[in-house]
């Protein structure tokens, strides 16, 4: 929230974007009015306006104005494409029609609504969220940055994205190809990743969004970004703004931009997991809430150790994770997955229950046909299917 404590002063500062429009064009701001300074700002968000106005995309969380409807898309738009979203925004808005029903609602329900989209925090988040509005704040979602950036998963983008699209407040909306289109246009080529580099950049928006259109504004930067301002073959042969922007006006491939240093991704981890079955029934428990994808199911496992064999682990993390001894009867299946800072392969083996008693806090006994109503991350759904169709 810091940073946008001084918003009206970044308003005010009209010579960070007319330094930036006109260096390139060899024009110097000390030659140009108070009133020239405007009207080249103003030329520049018409432009986007007008592009907006002609080529917006179609989607289903533009057809409204409700603050709820928008936050579960903005939410669920991070980190997952639009294509995906789209069906997952109408399936959860038809389970939770409002934040009433989302606060009284239990997470199993919320995961499982989610599952597949990945990124699970997310959705703990936005119960959590609603069960605040829902308590605190008549069922309304704030309408103040200070009060907003109290709940749970709403971080500056998050704000920004509601008090602008839904309230149509001058609040920056700040997502990744906003980022990349305000770096080319302006020629930011400092670090993106800096906090110094980020605040150049929500100084800059801010001064742009024009009185009474931060709505629209917002979401036409957005869509700029996604579909003309693109990371790989910028259309700038068509682009609204390519005479003012200065990554294509003064530099070899406007591609170069942003810059950003690359994340370091940890060593592989290998995690061996027991399909236990007794008689018709399936082995499967719940992972911490403290800990990544906490709150849904899995085929208990746990990471190999070094010189352990794989068989070795699965038995040793069944005893120690739900209480069990369970004879490997073979293996199933190998997946290798992705993380943002690290990739594990996941070793699945076909086992038999053998003794001991179930932790029944963190595990249970289900139907095969009742493993589609728990919420499983991608892998373990996966595995759930074949399991389903057959298989161990």
């Amino acid at each position: 929230m810091r940073q946008l404590k001084n918003i009206d002063k970044y308003r005010s500062n009209i010579n960070i974007i007319v330094c930036g429009l006109f260096q390139s064009r060899q024009i110097k701001l000390q030659k140009l009015t108070a009133d020239q300074k405007k009207r080249l700002k103003k030329r520049l968000v018409q432009s986007i306006l007008s592009w907006y106005k002609h080529n917006k995309r179609d989607l289903p969380w533009r057809k409204t104005h409700d603050p709820y409807k928008i936050w579960i898309s903005e939410i669920m738009l991070q980190q997952t494409r639009v294509e995906q979203v789209i069906p997952y925004y109408y399936r959860f808005l038809d389970k939770f029609p409002s934040i009433n029903v989302l606060a009284s609602s239990n997470l199993d329900d919320v995961l499982k609504m989610w599952e597949g989209m990945g990124y699970y925090r997310r959705a703990r988040y936005l119960l959590e969220a609603a069960k605040i509005i829902a308590e605190r704040h008549k069922s309304k979602i704030p309408s103040k940055y200070e009060i907003l950036a109290t709940l749970p998963g709403f971080g500056p983008y998050t704000c920004g994205s509601v008090l602008s699209i839904a309230y149509n407040l001058p609040y920056p909306a700040i997502d990744g190809n906003v980022i990349r289109l305000m770096s080319r246009l302006f020629k930011i080529e400092s670090d993106i990743t800096r906090i110094a580099t980020k605040r150049t950049i929500e100084k800059t928006v801010v001064n742009l969004i024009p009185a009474n259109k931060a709505s629209a504004f917002s979401q036409a930067l957005m869509d700029m970004g996604a579909s003309v301002c693109k990371s790989v073959r910028p259309k700038c042969n068509i682009c609204c703004c390519q005479k003012f922007c200065r990554a294509y006006n003064e530099m070899p491939n406007p591609e170069i931009l942003p810059k950003k240093t690359k994340k370091i991704r940890n060593a592989h981890v290998h995690i061996a997991a027991g399909i236990v079955r007794n008689r018709n029934t399936v082995l499967i428990s719940k992972r911490p809430e403290n800990v990544i994808l906490g709150g849904l199911w899995e085929f208990p496992g746990g990471k190999k150790e070094r010189n352990e064999s794989l068989d070795a682990a699965c038995v040793r993390e069944l005893k120690s994770k739900v209480g069990i001894s369970a004879k490997i009867i073979k293996p199933f299946i190998s997946i290798k997955h992705h993380y943002s800072h690290y990739s594990v392969t996941i070793h699945f083996f076909c086992c038999s229950y053998l003794s001991g008693r179930l932790n029944k806090s963190t595990a249970k006994w289900v139907k095969i046909d009742e493993l589609e109503m728990h919420a499983f991350s991608k892998v373990h759904k996966q595995v759930a299917m074949k399991i389903r169709d057959g298989g161990c």
